[in-house]
C-alpha cells in the first residue's frame, strides 16, 4: 500500500471520530474527555441526528449512563450507574417514550422502584420501597391519571395511610394509622377537596377531634375531646372562620369558660 493510499484511510477514520467541538461533521463519533485524560462521553450521530451508541463516564472511568438513540430519541434500553458501578436505574424507550417497566435501586443493590408507562404515560401499579426492604408507597395509574387505592407504610412494614383516586383527584376517606394499626385519622374527599366529616383519633381509640368540610372550607361543629373521652373544647365553624360561642372544659368534661 502506498503512503498516498494509506493518508486516505487515516483521514476517513479521523472523519468518523472527533474530539467535541472541533468540527462539525453531520455524522461520526463525537468523543469529549475529562482533564485526566479519561473520556466524558460518547456519542454517535447521523445526518447531524442523534443515533446509535451513546455512553457517558465517570472521571474514576466508571460508566455512567448508556442507551442509544434512533432519529434523535432515546431507543431500547437506558441504564443509569452509580460512581461504585452499580446499576442505579434501567429502562427503556420506544420512539422516544418511555415503554415498560423502569426500575430503580439504591446503591445497595436493593430495589427502589418500580414504574410502569404505556407510550410516554404513566400506567398500571407503581410501587416504591424503603432502602431496607419494606414497602413505601403502592400507587395506580391510568392513561397518565392517578386511579385506585393508594397505599403508604412505615418503614418498619405497618401500613401508614390509604387514599382512593378518581380521575387523579382524591375521592372518599383518607385514612391514616398509628403503627399499631389504629385509626389516626379519617377524612372525606369529594372531587379533590375535603368533604364531610375529618375525625382524629388517640390511639387508645376515642375521638380526639372532629370537624366538618364543605368545599374544603371548615363549615359547622367543631368539638375537640380529652383522652378519656370527655370534651374539652366546642364551637361552630363557618367558611374557615370561628363564630358563635366557643366554650372550654377541662378534664372532667365541666366547663370553665366561653368566649
Amino acid at each position: 500500500m502506498n503512503k498516498f493510499c494509506l493518508f486516505i484511510i487515516i483521514c476517513l477514520i479521523a472523519g468518523s471520530v472527533y474530539a467535541g467541538g472541533r468540527n462539525n461533521d453531520s455524522s461520526g463519533t463525537k468523543i469529549t474527555y475529562y482533564d485526566n485524560g479519561n473520556i466524558k462521553s460518547l456519542i454517535r450521530y447521523k445526518n447531524n441526528l442523534l443515533d446509535g451508541k451513546f455512553l457517558s463516564y465517570y472521571e474514576n472511568g466508571n460508566i455512567k449512563e448508556k442507551g442509544k438513540h434512533k432519529n434523535n430519541v432515546p431507543d431500547g434500553k437506558w441504564e443509569k450507574f452509580y460512581e461504585n458501578g452499580t446499576i442505579r436505574t434501567r429502562t427503556f424507550y420506544k420512539n422516544g417514550k418511555l415503554q415498560g417497566i423502569f426500575k430503580g435501586y439504591f446503591e445497595n443493590g436493593r430495589l427502589q422502584f418500580t414504574e410502569n408507562y404505556e407510550k410516554g404515560l404513566k400506567a398500571g401499579k407503581w410501587q416504591y420501597f424503603f432502602e431496607n426492604g419494606n414497602m413505601k408507597e403502592v400507587q395506580f395509574y391510568e392513561n397518565h391519571k392517578k386511579t385506585g387505592t393508594w397505599l403508604y407504610y412505615y418503614e418498619s412494614g405497618e401500613k401508614k395511610g390509604e387514599i382512593s383516586y378518581t380521575l387523579s383527584k382524591k375521592s372518599g376517606l383518607w385514612k391514616e394509622y398509628y403503627k399499631s394499626g389504629q385509626v389516626l385519622q379519617e377524612t372525606a374527599y369529594f372531587n379533590n377537596v375535603k368533604e364531610g366529616p375529618e375525625i382524629k383519633y388517640f390511639e387508645n381509640g376515642q375521638v380526639s377531634e372532629r370537624i366538618n368540610y364543605k368545599n374544603d372550607f371548615k363549615n359547622g361543629e367543631y368539638k375537640k375531646y380529652n383522652r378519656n373521652g370527655s370534651i374539652a373544647l366546642s364551637g361552630q365553624y363557618s367558611e374557615n372562620k370561628k363564630t358563635g360561642t366557643w366554650k372550654y372544659y377541662d378534664e372532667q368534661g365541666l366547663l370553665t369558660r366561653e368566649e
